[in-house]
């Protein structure tokens, strides 16, 4: 196996914002260059399109944005339970710091998306399409991947209490530097990079995934041969 391909992520740089209330933010709404924050109570945008803006989110308890396109967006220490992001395209996006409960991007496409710094209980890209993903710094208790496309994805200084990984086709996702306690569809896992040390404690879930039978000398068997007559007959 060659050297592998790192994400290609970079940092965002935005211009000068408008500050602008998430009460005259709507669905299906077309915004660019604001600061929205979003106030209390619970943010309903599916459809939402945004370019170069930044996403304050705190105080919320949920925020919806279905299906919605955020190019060169960044969220800010996101705090709340639930961000909906079903369907949803992100292309140079951050989210820095925060905690979620639950951050649901099942069936979305991300491009060069990088989570810093965040806590989240349940991360969601069932059935996605990721390219250039970082995530640094962050915990992360399910990570789920089912049936996920994903290409060149780092994890540093991150831990993964839960992988979910049926399914999953991954080319150039680097392991290596994330706490990975436990795996689900260790198969999905090709294409992965994992260090010497994960690769001891994935032995175990391979072995049973694979059908191997891992055993030692069998007794019987080892005294018999003990026993056995050499070449000179003795």
């Amino acid at each position: 196996m060659g050297p592998i391909t790192a994400p290609r992520v970079r940092r965002l740089v935005l211009p000068p914002l408008a500050a602008l209330a998430g009460h005259r933010v709507g669905p299906d709404d077309a915004l660019d260059d604001v600061r929205i924050e979003a106030g209390d109570g619970d943010a309903e945008w599916p459809g939402l399109h945004l370019h170069r803006c930044e996403l304050s989110l705190a105080g919320l308890a949920a925020a919806d944005l279905a299906g919605a396109r955020l190019v060169e967006t960044r969220f800010t220490a996101p705090d709340l339970a639930s961000l909906r992001l079903v369907g949803a395209q992100l292309r140079t996006v951050e989210l820095l710091g925060g905690r979620l409960g639950d951050l649901d991007a099942a069936e979305g496409r991300w491009e060069g998306v990088r989570l810093e710094g965040a806590r989240i209980g349940y991360l969601s890209l069932r059935g996605a399409t990721v390219a250039d993903l970082e995530l640094v710094g962050c915990q992360v208790d399910t990570l789920d991947l089912a049936g996920a496309r994903v290409t060149r994805a780092r994890f540093e200084g991150t831990g993964l209490g839960e992988l979910l990984a049926t399914r999953a086709t991954l080319g150039d996702v680097d392991l290596r530097a994330a706490d990975l306690d436990r795996v689900e569809g260790v198969l999905g896992l090709a294409g992965a990079v994992v260090a010497p040390g994960q690769l001891l404690d994935l032995a175990p879930q391979l072995a049973s995934a694979l059908g191997l039978v891992v055993a030692g000398p069998d007794a019987a068997g080892a005294a018999e041969a003990a026993g056995s007559p050499g070449a000179d007959g003795t």
